[in-house]
């Protein structure tokens, strides 16, 4: 008789299921915890993943590379600020206005050619 070993891989973590949220979401909000903490050079997708409490491969399956995760990062903040914006353009169009050309100058700051 031949026994069948099937190797377990660790699940997302309890928070994420409990939250409904999938595992992309899950690493996400740990690199922005992450990140947050000690800044974009100072994490890796390991570190997320120990974070995130998922095997060391489990990020490859939502993100090619470290930059793919920072991107989704950005596009997730981004997100938030849009709908910001929009909450804030309902309620005073000056309020709304004056925050785009704030955030249109971080933005092309952001643009512009390290010295």
């Amino acid at each position: 008789m031949t026994v069948e070993l099937k190797r377990r891989l660790p699940s997302p973590s309890r928070r994420a299921r409990a939250a409904g949220g999938g595992l992309r979401d899950t690493l996400v909000d740990a690199a922005v915890a992450l990140i947050a903490r000690k800044g974009t050079e100072g994490f890796s997708l390991r570190e997320v993943a120990r974070r995130a409490r998922v095997s060391e491969a489990a990020p490859y399956g939502h993100f090619a590379d470290r930059e793919a995760l920072l991107a989704a990062v950005a596009e997730r903040g981004f997100v938030e600020l849009a709908k910001q914006m929009l909450k804030n353009r309902a309620g005073s169009p000056a309020a709304a206005e004056a925050l785009a050309q704030t955030v249109t100058g971080l933005f092309m700051q952001g643009l512009a050619p390290r010295r």
